[in-house]
């Protein structure tokens, strides 16, 4: 369960919080990758502070490639932003504050399908392993 002082409270938006309940998030969504994933779900790891600063937060080695990664703690409301992450094939993943470790696992491995699937019809990968 999420902390409580991470939590999502009108009065709980300084920068502060909102970037560790993001390294919260980003740490529950990288835990529910290395256990009880699909076999095509090779690894998953951290980003590096220069691609965190492009948009992507984790990678996820499939069998055809990698697979960029952003990790949400709400939803993607700029149209820009959206725009921004989906011309670059970056999976968005929303992770709210009352998933469950198999409901986030449930839309992670639909969200990666989709990736996997233009993975390996070579419309677009970021990288290829």
């Amino acid at each position: 369960m999420i902390p409580r002082h991470l939590r999502k409270h009108r009065a709980a938006k300084s920068p502060a919080v909102a970037l560790e309940r993001g390294r919260y998030n980003e740490a529950r969504v990288l835990e529910v990758l290395q256990s009880g994933m699909p076999a095509w779900v090779k690894t998953a790891w951290p980003a590096t502070e220069e691609e965190d600063r492009a948009g992507v937060d984790l990678w996820v080695r499939s069998d055809l490639g990698d697979i960029a990664v952003q990790v949400k703690s709400s939803k993607v409301t700029d149209p820009k932003k959206r725009h921004r992450y989906a011309e670059r094939n970056i999976v968005v993943i929303v992770a709210h504050d009352q998933d469950t470790v198999e409901g986030l696992r449930g839309r992670l491995v639909g969200k990666l399908l989709i990736a996997r699937l233009r993975l390996s019809t070579g419309r677009q990968g970021v990288k290829t392993a």
